[in-house]
């Protein structure tokens, strides 16, 4: 995903739901010039990355700040490019948060999207339906609590197929430019650029 955003020298990138800043970090590997800013609305999970980013001694690269997808505090045209890894189909309002994604980016900006998917290919297409629907429940009704699972299953099935979400990121008023199957179908990446 940090490599598909294609980056100029020097970039300003925004990672949004950057969890505990993993691709926030991916991100200053491949771009060893670039400053992140890291979104998310849980701030242990932003902690546990402001430790990750401080042995790495990346502070003055990444940067982590509570905040709300939907209703970013940046100015327009703030970002160079933009993330966000396994976080928009927990948005409320999703559409909001992709026309924010648009105003923050710079024109010409790309967008990089990984969300998990539904693989739909014959026989693996039944067998991760299952697993996912059954196996997964019952392993995190073991070691967790069984709603958290419930609601990834929930989630992953209620998101939108490929193509549909490709139609949502043109309705927001970006152009996809790629949309690639990973594992077998299990997550795809969506790759979008700012008009």
């Amino acid at each position: 995903m940090a490599e598909a955003i294609q980056a100029p020298p020097n970039p300003r990138i925004l990672d949004l739901a950057t969890g505990t800043g993993d691709v926030a970090l991916a991100i200053v590997k491949q771009y060893p010039d670039a400053n992140v800013v890291g979104i998310d609305v849980c701030e242990d999970m932003l902690e546990i990355g402001r430790e990750k980013v401080a042995r790495k001694r990346l502070a003055d690269r990444i940067e982590f700040r509570i905040g709300n997808a939907e209703s970013l505090e940046f100015e327009d045209n703030s970002f160079d490019a933009a993330t966000c890894a396994f976080g928009i189909r927990n948005f409320a309002d999703r559409k909001k948060a992709l026309r924010e994604l648009l105003r923050a980016v710079k024109p010409g900006g790309r967008v990089a999207i990984i969300e998990p998917s539904k693989p739909r290919n014959g026989l693996f297409g039944h067998i991760f339906k299952f697993y996912f629907s059954n196996v997964v429940l019952l392993i995190g009704a073991g070691i967790a609590d069984r709603n958290a699972y419930k609601y990834l299953v929930d989630s992953v099935e209620n998101f939108p197929d490929p193509d549909d979400f490709c139609q949502e990121l043109r309705q927001a008023g970006l152009n996809p430019v790629s949309c690639r199957s990973m594992t077998g179908g299990v997550a795809t990446l969506y790759i979008a650029q700012a008009p």
